[in-house]
Parts: structure tokens; C-alpha cells; sequence
């Protein structure tokens, strides 16, 4: 599953593209999310997700550092 946002004026443009690029879930899959939901590897998967991504926004920052540059730390959080 995915999501996108945009501005209000491009709704109509974004909701074409994403027509265009959307297959059907195949079914295994949906099977193996909802086990991973309920045996706590999708929770597990998100925690390890956050960690390389604060990670990799580190090194970003590192190499980046002096440059007119910006980024979110920790993107895959709610709320």
C-alpha cells in the first residue's frame, strides 16, 4: 500500500498517475502482511526501518553539512 499528497490544483493530475501505476494486490501478499501484523514482524520491520533511516539521514547530514540542504530525521513516524 502507498499514499501520495499534493497540492489541491494537482489532485486530478496525481489521481491519474496513480491509476496508471496501481496493479492489484496479489492475494500472498495481503496474506503475508496480515501475518506479519499479527506476529509482531511488521512492528519489528517498522522499528529497524526508523533505526536505517535515522541512520542514512546521519551520513546524509555529514556529507551534506555547509549545503543548502534538508531532510526529516525520523519520516516514518505517526502523528
Amino acid at each position: 500500500m502507498s499514499w501520495v499528497s499534493g497540492p489541491r490544483r494537482h489532485l486530478s493530475r496525481l489521481a491519474e498517475a496513480a491509476r496508471i501505476v496501481t496493479v492489484t494486490q496479489p492475494a500472498l501478499t495481503g496474506a503475508l502482511v496480515t501475518q506479519w501484523i499479527n506476529d509482531s514482524r511488521a512492528e519489528e520491520l517498522l522499528h529497524w526501518r526508523r533505526r536505517e533511516t535515522a541512520a542514512r539521514y546521519e551520513i546524509a547530514a555529514k556529507h551534506l553539512a555547509g549545503l543548502n540542504s534538508r531532510g526529516h530525521k525520523a519520516p516514518f513516524t505517526s502523528g
